[in-house]
C-alpha cells in the first residue's frame, strides 16, 4: 500500500483567499477558501462529521478542484 502524501508546507494567502498546501510527493495546491467552504466536512454544511479538514481531504480538494468546480 502506498504511503499517503504528508504535508510539508502550509500558507494562508488572505488577499487571494487561498490555502496553499505543499506535500512530500512534490504536489503543491492553492485551494480557494470558497471551494473549502462548499466542500466543508463541517456538521453545519454536511449535516454530520467533525468539521476538520484532514490532510488527505485537502489533497483531494487540491488535486480534484477542476472537476469539483
Amino acid at each position: 500500500m502506498a504511503e499517503k502524501p504528508r504535508p510539508t508546507e502550509l500558507t494562508v494567502h488572505q488577499h487571494s483567499k487561498l490555502l496553499e498546501v505543499g506535500f512530500d510527493d512534490g504536489a503543491v495546491f492553492g485551494i480557494p477558501f470558497e471551494l473549502m467552504r462548499i466542500y466543508s466536512p463541517s456538521a453545519e454544511v454536511q449535516g454530520h462529521s467533525s468539521g476538520i479538514f484532514s490532510w488527505e481531504y485537502l489533497y483531494y480538494l487540491g488535486s480534484q478542484q477542476d472537476k469539483l468546480w
